[in-house]
Parts: C-alpha cells; sequence; structure tokens
C-alpha cells in the first residue's frame, strides 16, 4: 500500500506494522527456502544412493560378461573380444557350415 510514499512522515505504530509485516514476509521466505533446500539435499541423496547401486550392477555384469568371455566359443559364435560388450560375439553367417561341399565335385 506504500507504493513509492515517503515513509518518513508515518508514525510510528505505521512503521512498526510495517516492519513486523515485512520480517514476517521474510521468515515466510527464508522458510519456503529452507523447505527447498531440504527437498534438494534429500534428492541429492537419493540420487547418489542410485548412482551407486547402478554403478554396482554394471560392475557385476561386466564382471560377468568377462567370466562368459573366458568361455571361447558360445552357441556357436566366436568369442572376438571379450571386453567389447556390444559386439563380444560373431554368429556365423547364414548358419553355413565349415566343412566343404562335396556335391561340387562329382
Amino acid at each position: 500500500h506504500l507504493n513509492g510514499e515517503d515513509i518518513a512522515a508515518l508514525p510510528y505504530t505505521e512503521l512498526q506494522q510495517l516492519e513486523d509485516a515485512l520480517e514476517h514476509g521474510i521468515s515466510s521466505v527464508r522458510d519456503k527456502e529452507m523447505e527447498i533446500y531440504g527437498k534438494l539435499q534429500k534428492n541429492v541423496r537419493r540420487l547418489e544412493e542410485e548412482r551407486k547401486e547402478l554403478t554396482y550392477v554394471l560392475h557385476r555384469q561386466h564382471k560377468q560378461e568377462v567370466m562368459e568371455g573366458d568361455m571361447g566359443e558360445i552357441e556357436g559364435g566366436v568369442c572376438i573380444n571379450p571386453q567389447d560388450r556390444d559386439y563380444r560375439y560373431q554368429i556365423p553367417p547364414f548358419g553355413l557350415s565349415m566343412q566343404p561341399n562335396f556335391h561340387d565335385r562329382m
């Protein structure tokens, strides 16, 4: 209600009411700020825990893949590079056998 007005002419009681209103406003802003900060800290802790869990799962999967890669040939495929998770095994194309075709000699 005092948009751009000079407060020097206000009586002491009105100044005190204005001060109380400002302190109440600041207190409300601080409470909201602390609430948001608390939620942020909670989210950071949750994300850190999730990162730890995902790192552990990834480590276990990688360890399992390395152990499976040591087996060499699996399901008819040849282990190309056990460290490469995306292209670990190469399956022979079209399921062709490696034996020569004896029908061509006749």
